[in-house]
């Protein structure tokens, strides 16, 4: 099957922010507070997808690479014109609110070396509310074939009720609850902390803290995920649990240019709503009769927070006119750490038209769901930062900087007795700039490369599979960006940016990128873009 897919997304994104805060000195302690109300929303009121199909038999003998040059514009010469076979649009609005609060304090103290040494204690409030409704209507009955040209397939501006499109339906728009994947959760978070910073000498200094957090939520999913396939059963889930993280930072100066910093920290980070909802989200309904997957999305209400425990060393050299040469050690353990797995499901869903109808014939769905990993993970490697203006160099370069970092990340985790590495986390990552900074003359120009080595964790919801042929890779990338700023008045500034320059590929493989069993899964390409704008501050 060869199917191509217009996408013409319209979206009205609003934010508002009220925040007010004071901090205060009375000699002996002083005290900070602040408070923040935040409301967010995004509609997305008429996203339109086109799809168009066809069978194309040249498509079983193309290799990867084959696959990697194709494009909207790739001619099959001799086969039937693609034909547009349905037609979706989704009106959705997510909402988020939150409301937080937080107070601390300073009590500084003499120890040993003076006055510098303190105490500080605090507290936070979060009351976090978000919703998302979805709404996805489809038609795929036309009065007559809607064909694309061989070879022309690109950006169509076209939406679902536009005449020249909606004059070919041939039946009533229907939505289809099982694509409501729409959501209510809420979340209040209040924590506590203390922390003592204490310097024996001027050389010695030691910052310890311990913080403690109690965590409530409430999720559902409002609406019954298709009834008539899985049941009108309630979506609905709380949780609540507490943690205790401590941890204790220890900084020598070997002298004024040359430092040693020593850390054990914990961390915490909570499932996404989306995750914990417990739904069974049937996706993309195949015929008996296609060879064409389904697709099934399950929310996991027994995925706990993840812990992780953390220890860093880090030695900085400052160099003159503002240098510093950094190079670090860290090594992370995980606790609950969390994924998403992939396996094939069998369902007897439909009929073999496509329809909501069981006939007795299974069908096969591509099923996705997060998941905890089996025990604890291991996250360690290295880094090297440099940053140096080169006027070290020679006063002629003095308005140039350079700046270098390379870090090295191996990880291990197991996921059904079986070991892997964990998502998101390439094993190489480096980023390189040049800025020419010109105060005489109001201009900054910087030049910025960045490299990102393969990662595992594909585009969609998919990361690991039931196998390795099956785990999902993104490929390496590497680009280019250029940011130019020019100050024209003190307070007005001409900015213009260029992003995107170089690599513009995101590859998606099913297999680890570097084995010879790989293949591409989904391959993307985007172009250059830029801005161009005026910025003027007020103060």
């Amino acid at each position: 099957e060869e199917q191509r897919t217009t996408r013409n997304p319209v979206q009205d994104q609003r934010l508002n922010l009220f925040m007010a805060g004071g901090e205060h000195n009375l000699g002996w302690f002083s005290f900070d507070y602040k408070g923040a109300y935040i409301t967010a929303s995004e509609a997305l009121p008429d996203r339109t997808y086109l799809r168009y199909e066809r069978d194309n038999p040249t498509l079983s003998s193309a290799s990867n690479d084959d696959v990697k040059e194709y494009d909207g514009t790739t001619k099959f010469p001799g086969l039937d014109p693609l034909t547009l076979n349905r037609v979706r649009w989704d009106d959705n609005l997510k909402k988020d609110e939150d409301l937080t609060g937080e107070i601390n304090f300073i009590i500084p103290f003499p120890f040993m070396t003076g006055d510098r040494s303190n105490v500080k204690f605090g507290a936070k409030y979060l009351g976090k509310e978000v919703s998302f409704d979805r709404n996805r209507f489809e038609i795929r009955n036309f009065t007559e074939d809607l064909t694309t040209p061989e070879g022309t397939f690109g950006f169509e501006d076209h939406r679902y009720n536009s005449p020249e499109l909606s004059q070919y339906y041939d039946e009533a728009p229907r939505v289809r609850d099982n694509f409501k994947d729409s959501y209510e959760a809420t979340e209040k978070i209040t924590s506590v902390y203390g922390m003592i910073l204490l310097n024996f000498t001027p050389k010695i200094a030691v910052l310890g803290g311990l913080r403690f957090e109690a965590t409530k939520t409430d999720y559902q999913q409002p609406y019954p995920d298709n009834p008539e396939l899985i049941g009108d059963d309630p979506l609905q889930g709380s949780d609540s649990y507490k943690n205790l993280l401590p941890s204790i930072h220890l900084k020598y100066l070997f002298d004024q240019n040359n430092n040693l910093k020593l850390a054990f920290s914990t961390g915490l980070a909570r499932p996404r709503y989306t995750d914990l909802v417990p739904r069974m989200e049937v996706d993309d309904l195949p015929s008996s009769n296609s060879d064409l997957s389904g697709q099934i999305d399950y929310g996991n209400p027994g995925l706990k927070p993840r812990t992780a425990y953390s220890y860093d060393i880090m030695y900085d050299r400052f160099t003159p006119y503002l240098g510093v040469i950094s190079l670090g050690l860290f090594y992370k353990r995980f606790k609950a750490w969390h994924t998403t797995e992939t396996w094939a499901e069998l369902h007897d869903f439909v009929n073999d038209a496509g329809d909501e109808e069981p006939d007795g014939i299974p069908e096969t769905y591509q099923a996705s769901k997060p998941v905890m990993g089996d025990g604890t993970a291991d996250y360690y490697g290295f880094e090297i930062n440099v940053q140096q203006r080169l006027n070290l160099i020679s006063s002629a370069l003095r308005w140039f900087v350079l700046n270098l970092n390379y870090t090295y990340t191996k990880t291990k985790g197991v996921l059904d007795g079986r070991e892997v590495e964990m998502t998101r986390s390439p094993r190489h990552i480096g980023n390189a700039s040049l800025m020419y900074d010109n105060t005489d003359f109001g201009l900054s120009v910087v030049l910025a490369a960045h490299y990102r080595d393969a990662i595992l964790g594909g585009l969609e919801v998919t990361d690991y599979g039931s196998n390795k042929y099956l785990d999902s890779w993104f490929d390496s990338e590497f680009f280019i960006d250029l940011m130019i700023t020019q100050k024209i008045t003190q307070k007005l500034s001409l900015i213009a940016q260029l992003n995107g320059m170089g690599s513009t590929d995101e590859h998606e493989v099913l297999g680890k990128p570097s084995e010879s069993y790989s293949r591409t899964q989904q391959w993307e390409k985007y172009g250059v873009y830029g801005t161009v704008g005026l910025q003027y501050t007020f103060w």
